[in-house]
């Protein structure tokens, strides 16, 4: 019986051995084996490199995500914030304006010297005729030295002024502020200083009155005044007043 049979050649003897059937399948089994096994593996390594493209798609999907949804926190912590800031400017502004209200009807006067025999009331009366202002000291309610410690005799401890009505002081105020030619001489005293008239603020007023008037030395403002109790600024001569409620505002004018 004839049988299929392949040979192995022996390179170093030039000859040439006859395969058996067995052998010739156990080869044929091991290379298709292999074959399959390779073609296995590459479906596997394209699959995993698919899987791993969608997990990077993923994870690219779900940072974007994220971050959007972290920018729209942000920015609504953010608006949150501005309506805060301006809830608190208003509530400032009001705190003020309630103290300049409580104040409204009050003057403080600088630069008299003190005298243990003095009359408060008598020196504002010789204020109001020397300012030509009538009337003045009729609707008085009272005139006092504002100091901490004792006073002693030449302290310039400022005199606070009471009106009883808001009318009177502003006429008051108008008048020596058209005239501003105030000095201790025109109160009896051998002195040609100055004696100053101003609106008794509160103390947030007065920090931004300060703080304008060391702008105004170094050149930044050109007016600083106050106007019921809050303190008006101009940058420019010419400018209108601007009405400032805090020291932060001032960096805005």
């Amino acid at each position: 019986m004839a049988t299929n049979t392949t040979t192995v050649d022996d390179k170093n003897n030039n000859k040439q051995f006859p395969q058996s059937p067995y052998v010739q399948g156990c080869q044929s089994s091991i290379d298709g084996r292999i074959g399959e096994n390779s073609m296995t593996l590459d479906i596997a390594v394209r699959m995993l490199m698919m899987q791993f493209t969608e997990m990077k798609l993923m994870l690219e999907t779900f940072r974007n995500d994220f971050n959007r949804k972290i920018d729209t926190i942000k920015s609504e912590l953010q608006g949150k914030d501005a309506t805060l800031g301006q809830i608190k400017h208003r509530v400032n502004r009001l705190h003020l304006n309630i103290d300049a209200f409580e104040n409204q009807k009050e003057l403080i006067i600088s630069g008299v010297p003190f005298a243990s025999d003095e009359d408060p009331d008598a020196l504002f009366a010789t204020i109001c005729r020397q300012l030509e202002c009538s009337g003045g000291e009729e609707l008085l309610t009272s005139t006092r030295r504002i100091h901490v410690n004792r006073l002693m005799d030449g302290d310039v401890s400022p005199l606070l002024v009471e009106f009883a009505l808001k009318t009177t002081r502003d006429r008051f105020y108008s008048t020596y502020l058209r005239r501003r030619d105030l000095k201790l001489r025109h109160l009896g005293m051998p002195s040609d200083r100055r004696v100053f008239i101003n609106e008794n603020l509160n103390a947030g007023a007065r920090e931004v009155k300060k703080a304008a008037l060391l702008l105004k030395k170094v050149g930044k403002l050109t007016f600083v005044f106050t106007k019921g109790g809050i303190v008006h600024v101009k940058r420019r001569v010419g400018d209108p007043p601007t009405a400032v409620q805090s020291v932060k505002d001032l960096d805005d004018v």
